[in-house]
């Protein structure tokens, strides 16, 4: 059931979802005789059940304004949104969608208009999506009600959407919310203040691990330019992903050796971070981290000998 004592997003005030609100019987059966709604000012009326709306409802925000609100659920927690999530217990998964609730939010607004809001929902298995019309004047008959939340709201697309018609070579609503998630997952958390020395000890440690993985029977030394470029972009990388550092060794050896050998095997498109163990919000901590590694894009990371018989970047 949709949590309707708050006001919705964009709905102006008027005491409509207050405690006070006196509520109704269901008058779906209005609409045999035609007979008008009627509301009482700041009062509501249940209109339940019609189409595939789970409930509406319509109430009187003052003088002859109205409000109605139109409910769906959808069972967020156990679409498929990637394979970490799907391997994950429900309670894992639910914890998951409860932190991420404003990207949900942004994610459904954004695709169903200004007129619908996310409500809340423990569990996300019947999450209330609720899509609301404003009105001024007399409402009409339940009808009337019923065709105005269809017309002026995207409703019948979300649930087109959830049910999986959607067009062809159109990404589904699952596959679109997920791709969502995934970027938010994989943007760095806010930085923190790190210690200059640790950044040097994991750059330096960094670089040793790319010239082991290189050659074990080749050059030991990384020319100074390719040196220089290396550890910088590893000092760049400790101060714009801190906060994702910090996050991640909560749980793990965060040692300058250990980040700095996970971070080159990363950097050589392995999964340096990645870790079978633990819930799903480490599991996402680590493939953040093992992502960040892509801002190497720009650098060929073949490590060839230079005339000097040092490795050297090469692109």
């Amino acid at each position: 059931m949709s949590n309707l004592n708050r006001v919705q997003a964009g709905i102006p005030e008027g005491g409509q979802f207050s405690e006070t609100t006196k509520t109704r019987p269901d008058v779906s059966g209005l609409d045999i005789d035609g007979r008008r709604l009627d509301i009482d000012e700041y009062d509501s009326v249940n209109l339940e059940h019609f189409d595939d709306f789970n409930e509406a409802r319509a109430t009187n925000v003052g003088g002859d304004e109205h409000i109605v609100v139109g409910t769906k659920t959808a069972d967020f927690v156990h679409m498929d949104l990637g394979y970490e999530f799907a391997n994950a217990p429900q309670e894992e998964k639910s914890a998951y969608l409860n932190d991420r609730e404003e990207v949900i939010s942004d994610f459904i607004k954004h695709g169903y208009g200004s007129r619908v809001s996310v409500g809340y929902s423990s569990d996300w298995v019947e999450t209330p999506v609720d899509f609301w019309t404003h009105a001024n004047g007399e409402l009409g008959t339940v009808e009337d009600v019923r065709n105005d939340l269809r017309h002026n709201t995207n409703s019948d697309s979300f649930s087109g959407d959830i049910a999986g018609d959607a067009f062809a070579g159109r990404d589904s609503f699952e596959v679109k919310l997920a791709a969502r998630l995934d970027g938010y997952d994989k943007a760095p958390l806010p930085p923190v203040p790190m210690d200059t020395h640790r950044v040097e000890a994991i750059s330096t440690e960094f670089t040793s691990a790319l010239v082991s993985s290189v050659n074990e029977g080749g050059p030991r030394r990384l020319n100074p330019d390719s040196e220089a470029r290396l550890r910088e972009f590893a000092g760049r990388w400790c101060q714009r992903h801190s906060g994702s550092l910090q996050a991640w060794s909560k749980d793990n050896d965060a040692s300058p050796r250990t980040v700095g050998k996970k971070l080159a095997m990363a950097a050589r498109g392995g999964s340096g971070f990645h870790q079978d163990s633990g819930d799903l919000d480490s599991k996402v901590i680590t493939a953040r981290l093992d992502s960040s590694a892509d801002e190497l894009s720009d650098v060929d990371w073949d490590l060839e000998p230079d005339d000097n018989g040092e490795l050297a970047i090469t692109e």
